[in-house]
């Protein structure tokens, strides 16, 4: 594939698992981000992966055949909601568990920012699948991605944030694709 290809997502396989730019995988300083970057590196998300409960996609420069410059790790989850009319419904959602850019290619790229150019791409395979919005957990303490989620995603209303063990609480953000009309 040429190298000027637009970066973009490819399915993570078992060999993506001792390469370089995984096993060395940096998405800031940060408790939180280290967190996060753990999950690639460690094989934890391939290991969810293989368990079906989980797909990791890797978003590659080159089309998808280059260096590494993010990664989301998805899933489904229901979430309940409040129809237009006040009547309970549920709606099945692409959970986004893991989702980060790489140290150097977050912020203004050529070609926009790749954390928004992932997300288009996640919608698109979203609503492929036939799903009707987005959910997220987010740590408390990043106010930099809960500004970056803020833009896609909102607070689930009277949602009790679980605390991990590290003591991070994290807030569940959701979103149903605008024509549904859907509330939570």
């Amino acid at each position: 594939m040429p190298e000027d290809e637009p970066p973009q997502f490819r399915r993570m396989v078992a060999a993506d698992l001792s390469r370089p730019d995984v096993v060395n995988f940096r998405c800031g300083e940060e408790p939180w981000a280290d967190k996060v970057a753990d999950e690639l590196r460690s094989g934890r998300v391939w290991l969810e992966r293989k368990q079906r409960s989980t797909k990791t996609h890797l978003y590659c420069a080159d089309g998808g055949d280059g260096e590494v410059i993010g990664f989301a790790t998805v899933g489904k989850k229901t979430i309940a909601t409040v129809e237009e009319d006040g009547e309970a419904g549920q709606i099945r959602t692409m959970h986004i568990a893991w989702f980060a850019v790489a140290e150097g290619h977050q912020g203004n790229q050529p070609g926009g920012k790749h954390a928004d150019n992932m997300m288009a791409e996640l919608t698109g395979m979203a609503i492929e699948e036939g799903l009707e919005g987005f959910s997220a957990f987010v740590d408390s303490r990043n106010e930099r991605a809960i500004r970056f989620w803020q833009k896609y995603l909102t607070p689930v209303p009277n949602y009790q944030p679980h605390v991990d063990a590290d003591g991070s609480r994290n807030v569940l953000l959701y979103v149903a694709f605008p024509s549904l009309g859907a509330s939570v």
